[in-house]
């Protein structure tokens, strides 16, 4: 999907000579539109803050730039042969949810420890709200031209939840901040053959930096409801559970559940305004970024109704 390209390369060899047999290539373009840092971000990712984080994880060849074209390069391993990738319409198990999740909880813990100084912190992806101050009846503007173009139907109390959540922003940027995948869209999972082992975690394009329950939000915010037939609750505490194994002490459930409650908003209203651009410049239909918005405008419509709600 543009800006970014993937190939898979075979590799052959002259005789009595053998090696690795197929590389992943990742191409991805010099300039993105509305993010300074997107052809940058996973690059960095890959050379700076990869080599910090003990999980199973892809081994990198190669980080660098084309010189002709000044698209950034990345040479990965090929885990095909190990690992799976669903598609972007997969319903996923509990067994694959919970593999997931491990994955996930290293993360969250690991990412405390490797990610950089504040000052240095601005190539890391931030949702729109921790971005810039937004106002309410912007906000609210963005939501109502949705339901003017009929993309949605009416929603009663948006503007208290948009209001709700704005006043809530400080305190919930100013929450222990970790390193954040951002994206656990099914093809960017790899799924082990053995479910008992932890998920690896690919495309990194949009790693950020935030509270860990922004990634357990969006879990339950994609586009194709891939989580419909996880139940949520015991999804989220087995998070939790695998979080107690890793570190000593975890918030108490309270503090989660409301945490978690602020995430949802968090990810949703930071959606809202993407939503609204994509709506009034719509994609190309048939093409992969139009099938994914036709899709995610329905969710986060419901996660906007249930929210307000």
């Amino acid at each position: 999907a543009s800006p970014a390209a993937v190939y898979r390369i075979t590799l052959q060899y002259g005789r009595g000579y053998q090696g690795i047999r197929s590389l992943i290539l990742k191409s991805v373009a010099p300039a993105w539109p509305n993010d300074p840092f997107g052809a940058d971000r996973e690059c960095l990712f890959y050379s700076t803050l990869l080599p910090q984080l003990e999980f199973p994880r892809l081994r990198v060849y190669h980080v660098g730039v084309d010189p002709g074209t000044g698209s950034r390069l990345i040479l990965l391993e090929d885990i095909a042969d190990r690992y799976r990738f669903p598609t972007p319409v997969h319903l996923w198990t509990r067994k694959e949810i919970r593999s997931i999740l491990r994955a996930y909880a290293r993360l969250h813990v690991m990412g405390r420890d490797c990610l950089p100084p504040a000052q240095d912190r601005a190539w890391l992806y931030q949702m729109a709200l921790q971005k810039r101050a937004w106002r309410l009846e912007e906000l609210v503007a963005k939501v109502e031209a949705l339901i003017e173009r009929g993309i949605w139907a009416p929603i009663a109390g948006v503007g208290r939840l948009v209001e709700k959540t704005l006043a809530g922003v400080a305190s919930f940027s100013g929450t222990p901040a970790t390193l954040l995948h951002n994206d656990v869209y099914p093809p960017n999972i790899a799924l082990p053959r053995s479910l008992a082992e932890e998920a690896v975690l690919v495309d990194w394009e949009m790693v950020g930096v935030g509270p860990a329950q922004l990634d357990t939000a969006f879990m339950f915010l994609l586009p194709y409801r891939n989580t419909r037939n996880i139940n949520r609750a015991e999804a989220l505490n087995y998070y939790w559970e695998q979080r107690l194994k890793l570190e000593d002490v975890i918030p108490p459930a309270g503090e989660r559940e409301e945490m978690q409650r602020y995430a949802d908003a968090f990810w949703v209203l930071s959606l809202v305004p993407v939503a609204a651009r994509v709506a009034a410049q719509p994609f190309s239909p048939g093409s992969a970024p139009a099938a994914y918005w036709e899709a995610m405008f329905g969710v986060l419509e419901e996660q906007l109704r249930a929210l307000c709600q």
